[in-house]
């Protein structure tokens, strides 16, 4: 609807506003909207794995690499691996656009799968072992099929029986809180991902107090597939809501053929992506340079996931001056924990650049990282301070860490990006391929007396039958007066 598109999702840049005078425009808003956020999902400790689940792909239950006869987890995971660096959580979709064909409903599919619910609990294990949660596709508008009671509790109930973590509600703009009671009341609580990311239309931020959580389309419609992206980098709405940076979007943005701006703002924002290929069957590859980007991405966001940078921070800066020269297309942010500082900044430009950055005096006998290119910088002198450099490739991204120490864990980042960015950015293709496929060949069937039709089958005689049908071409809600058979969802579900 049109809330769905035109409700902001991020703030704008600073642009001509001073920084000082914008950011406290943010903290205010933040102020004034807390007022109706419990962040109760926070305190749930099963849940904390949400706030460092930065890359995520959806995944249908016919792909060839997840299921080819037989599930086969491993290779699945080994194949996104070598690609782009791996998963933290995998969203599984055996739903639509299958369903509506009879009158199994949403549930009924997952039941369905191979190996029915047992066998999907042995998946979601092996998944589980490779560090990976589960979450499943939900789709609110299922309203005219074989119906069993409130779907927040069957969904609750299916995933408590085969180990599920979460899952993402479909055209949902919030999730309504019965999910959440639900999977409470069953003693498995569950972390709810709406499509439209908790964004709230009418200022009630609400939702956001039960939805750790979520997708972020954030950019601006080129046409009906992709999208196109401010220049400086927005922040985060509902990631800013909460003080303590705790709910992680996944920016999507499944049909671009090039990827870029979509890392880079998550990267900005210590968001996540949504690395979706297999959509509906079509596969829209990642590119080598765009599947490089996220694995080097991720591969930061995930340490400083763990050392608290990305949530339960001290502070969160978004635009620091310090690390900002929008004529050259530098923007960074800066993240406080533990006496510690680190900048996560994007080079939206089309040259390779060089940023140098104002270090603050407290921290002049600190120890500074490059950790893109995992090596220590020599800080010079700028101004009467400090100062240090970074290279940052074209449409890529950088990280710079002023520390007290380097732990064993920061040891083994600087070693692992030292080796991957060996190889520069440019050096990798930016083109898309298309995926070439080859038809297999179909025996004909083979002609079968009617008199004698197979085993488990009759003959339908020849007659002349009038129906009518209800329906949409796209999963979601429509309008009444297009709907004589009451087909349209016209729950709160689908609002």
């Amino acid at each position: 609807g049109d809330c769905w598109n035109e409700i902001p999702r991020t703030f704008d840049a600073p642009g001509n506003v001073k920084h000082d005078v914008w950011l406290a425009s943010l903290m205010e808003w933040r102020k004034h909207h807390l007022k109706n956020h419990t962040g109760e999902v926070y305190h749930e400790g099963s849940l904390v794995w949400t706030r460092t689940s930065f890359v995520q792909p959806q995944v249908h239950a016919y792909d060839r690499y997840l299921f080819d006869g037989a599930w086969t987890v491993d290779r699945y995971l080994d194949d996104l691996k070598q690609r782009y660096g791996g998963i933290d959580s995998v969203l599984i979709w055996p739903t639509y656009t299958n369903i509506g064909i009879d009158d199994r409903n949403q549930f009924d599919y997952f039941r369905a799968l191979p190996g029915g619910l047992s066998r999907l609990a042995e998946t979601t294990r092996e998944f589980h072992q490779r560090g990976v949660r589960v979450l499943w596709g939900y789709n609110p508008w299922d309203q005219a099929t074989r119906q069993e009671g409130n779907h927040w509790d069957t969904l609750a109930g299916l995933l408590k029986a085969t180990g599920g973590d979460g899952f993402n509600g479909d055209t949902m703009l919030t999730i309504p809180e019965e999910f959440w009671r639900s999977s409470l009341r069953v003693g498995h609580p569950i972390a709810a991902e709406p499509e439209g990311g908790g964004y709230s239309c009418a200022g009630n931020w609400t939702s956001a107090g039960w939805t750790p959580l979520g997708w972020g389309y954030f950019g601006h419609k080129v046409d009906k597939m992709t999208y196109s992206y401010d220049f400086a980098p927005g922040v985060d709405k509902v990631k800013w809501l909460d003080p303590k940076g705790r709910h992680l979007t996944h920016v999507c943005d499944r049909w671009s053929k090039n990827r870029t701006s979509a890392i880079q703002l998550a990267f900005f924002n210590g968001d996540g992506y949504e690395s979706w290929e297999n959509i509906w069957g079509l596969f829209n590859q990642l590119t080598a340079r765009d599947s490089e980007l996220l694995r080097r991405a991720a591969t930061i966001l995930r340490w400083a996931g763990r050392q608290n940078f990305t949530h339960d921070f001290e502070e969160w800066v978004p635009h620091a001056p310090e690390a900002t020269v929008p004529e050259h297309g530098i923007f960074g942010s800066r993240f406080e924990s533990r006496g510690d500082a680190l900048w996560l900044i994007v080079n939206k430009g089309g040259a390779d650049a060089t940023l140098s950055v104002a270090i603050a005096e407290g921290r002049s006998d600190y120890k500074i990282l490059d950790l893109y290119t995992g090596t220590q910088v020599e800080p010079s002198e700028s101004g009467g301070g400090k100062s240090a450099q970074l290279q940052i490739e074209a449409g890529g991204v950088s990280a710079l860490l002023v520390t007290k120490q380097i732990t064993l864990d920061l040891n083994n980042l600087l070693q692992e990006m030292r080796t991957m960015t060996r190889r520069s950015l440019a050096s990798l293709s930016s083109t898309w391929h298309v995926l070439h496929q080859k038809m297999d060949a179909m025996h004909s069937s083979t002609l079968f007396d009617s008199a004698k039709p197979p085993n488990g089958m009759i003959l339908l005689p020849r007659a002349r039958f009038n129906f009518s049908v209800s329906g949409t071409a796209l999963e979601g809600g429509c309008a009444p007066e297009d709907d004589p058979n009451g087909i349209c969802c016209r729950s709160k579900l689908c609002t």
